[in-house]
């Protein structure tokens, strides 16, 4: 399970610092919402999201001014995860960042709705 967190997060860090530096973000006048959900607590995950605020500075966009970052942490309790990818659909986001295998299939298993 770990190796697989691992990989995964090095993929998806892989993808983002790779990304060629534009000349500018397109301003659209619109902030990008982009979720970021962890199995793990803010300590233990906190890395990987400075790694991914670092490339999104590099790639020109400032936090605040052209993307806005919402975080959501299960600390450790995978249970919590559908939850919080719920809420973070709900904000709306623009996308999930998630930094494990777990807290990638909570953002994409649609939530159960139950019968009335």
């Amino acid at each position: 399970m770990r190796h697989e967190r691992v990989t995964i997060c090095a993929i998806a860090a892989g993808i983002v610092l790779t990304l060629p530096l534009p000349a500018a973000p397109q301003q659209t006048g619109k902030l990008v919402r982009i979720g970021c959900l962890s199995a793990a607590s803010e300590a233990a995950a906190g890395h990987f999201f400075d790694a991914f605020r670092q490339r999104l500075r590099e790639l020109r966009y400032v936090e605040g001014r052209d993307v806005v970052l919402e975080y959501r942490w299960a600390n450790g309790r995978y249970e919590r995860l559908p939850a919080l990818a719920a809420e973070l659909v709900r904000e709306p986001v623009d996308l999930i960042f998630a930094t494990s295998a777990p807290a990638a299939t909570a953002a994409r298993t649609p939530p159960r709705r139950f019968p009335s």
